[in-house]
């Protein structure tokens, strides 16, 4: 959200600082309260709207995955009054790790003569308020990635790292190590049998070699949850067409932008193992 232009607004209508936050280190999907103050400068009264905070994201997210948008309850402001909302985040996967600054957007409404004017916006722009934001601690333990090496191995690798921000322990075999017999003995089938699940990233490349299966086969046979992220465009292959995958543990993903689903699936097995 950008700032309005001068010549769109009364300048000086609302003064907005930030005071530091009560909790500044916080961990990923952690709830925190980010206060924010305004004071009406204007003539007038004014309605305050919304409060936006926006946050630093990673390289391959959208700014809005980085924009917290809170409704003001209360938000009247009579002339130089001033009022604090605390807004709620919960810093979501995409947010950029460690220090992590944020503007502030308010948008709000001018009241003259008991009516409500058009919707201006001022923003305080990223500066010195931030929030430290870290990789929790591993609290829901292990969970093992499939995919296919080295083909697909930077998809393995984005889904790592938000089920690390997750709270989990993930493994995914090494790309750089041939699938001999002590690899899968000793760190494959192990693995596989400590974990909560098994995520099976699953593309028009994978059917070209043979490792996916096996571990698909491992999975079964230790009884594990399995869930088949699928690359658009591609049939469900055989191996999932059996009423062991249900059709609610398949999801969609596009090559181009995959992280959108696959941070949706790590928190939904998150929550499931909240909420057991």
């Amino acid at each position: 959200m950008n700032p309005l232009h001068e010549d769109n607004l009364r300048a000086g209508d609302i003064l907005i600082s930030a005071p530091v936050p009560p909790e500044v280190d916080v961990d990923y999907l952690q709830k925190v309260s980010v206060p924010v103050s305004i004071t009406n400068n204007a003539d007038v009264p004014i309605l305050i709207d919304t409060i936006a905070l926006q946050f630093d994201v990673i390289a391959e997210a959208s700014a809005a995955d980085g924009r917290v948008i809170f409704q003001c309850p209360g938000g009247r402001l009579r002339e130089k009054g001033s009022k604090y909302w605390n807004v709620p985040v919960r810093p979501n996967l995409f947010f950029r790790e460690y220090t992590n600054c944020y503007s502030i957007a308010v948008s709000y409404r001018r009241e003259d003569g008991g009516k409500l004017g058009k919707l201006l916006t001022i923003t305080k722009p990223a500066g010195t308020i931030y929030l430290i934001i870290h990789t929790p601690p591993i609290a829901f333990g292990k969970v093992f990635i499939s995919y296919k090496d080295d083909e697909d191995v930077q998809l393995a690798k984005g889904l790592f790292t938000l089920a690390r921000r997750a709270g989990f322990d993930p493994y995914m075999a090494p790309p750089d190590l041939k699938p001999g017999a002590q690899l899968w003995d000793e760190k494959i089938q192990p693995a596989i049998k400590e974990s909560h699940c098994v995520f099976v990233i699953w593309t028009s490349k994978t059917s070209k070699g043979t490792g996916v299966a096996r571990e698909v086969a491992l999975c079964r046979k230790f009884g594990k949850d399995e869930v088949l992220l699928l690359e658009e465009g591609i049939d469900v292959p055989e191996l999932f067409k059996s009423k062991q995958v249900r059709e609610k543990e398949r999801e969609r993903f596009r090559r181009s932008g995959p992280l959108g689903i696959f941070a949706e699936v790590v928190i939904a097995r998150r929550g499931m193992i909240e909420s057991d």
